[in-house]
């Protein structure tokens, strides 16, 4: 039991017939047949569940020390998907990029800055970014990256307390950390990359329509 866990609250056992997959009740069921919603439909879920937790965690104040890590990972995890449909997003004005192994290896992994740093590239590539004039913000979102990326570099720091070789995940973290000033920058970082997503769509899709 843990501390913050009621006394007397009843512990249930798996029920006989009981499967996954049953439906009691419609009105409360997720439609996973269509995935209408594709990348998006995942990144709105990280966010919103993010949202949702910090929400709670606000009003009751309880658990902090172990809800920090589920909130620490929706976070990261929805940032990376972002990033990640942002390099696809942007590659797809520039369709030769999408088929090389090269592209391919860049973005299968789980680092957030050098995924950020391939998204910046295809954003200069189809001339959305100006090194020379960079967009506001985006120097704080480097760095915010930067020190996700040092604090938790697998993107298992938050999901597991070792790694295979029993060190910790974790990468030198603090002793404290402030949810609210975390929440906050995470949420910038996250609004950030989702006005970079939603003007290459809209360029996408002007290019796509017949004149």
């Amino acid at each position: 039991m843990t501390d913050d866990q009621d006394e007397d609250e009843d512990i249930e056992w798996p029920r006989p017939g009981s499967s996954i997959h049953t439906v009691t009740n419609n009105r409360f069921a997720a439609d996973l047949t269509k995935l209408r919603y594709g990348a998006l439909g995942y990144e709105l879920g990280y966010r919103r569940a993010a949202e949702l937790l910090y929400a709670h965690m606000v009003a009751t104040h309880a658990s902090l020390d172990s809800l920090v890590f589920p909130l620490a990972y929706l976070w990261r995890h929805g940032i990376e998907l972002q990033i990640k449909r942002l390099v696809v997003t942007a590659a797809r004005l520039r369709p030769e990029e999408l088929d090389t192994k090269a592209f391919n290896k860049r973005l299968h992994h789980h680092h957030l800055k050098p995924l950020w740093d391939l998204a910046r590239e295809q954003l200069m590539a189809i001339g959305e970014y100006d090194e020379s004039c960079p967009p506001v913000g985006v120097e704080d979102l480097e760095h915010a990256l930067d020190e996700l990326d040092k604090l938790d570099p697998e993107a298992t720091g938050f999901r597991f307390h070792e790694n295979r070789q029993g060190g910790p995940t974790l990468s030198n973290p603090p002793a404290t950390l402030d949810l609210a000033n975390f929440h906050r920058v995470l949420r910038d970082v996250h609004g950030f990359v989702e006005a970079a997503n939603t003007q290459v769509a809209q360029r996408l899709e002007t290019d796509a329509s017949p004149e």
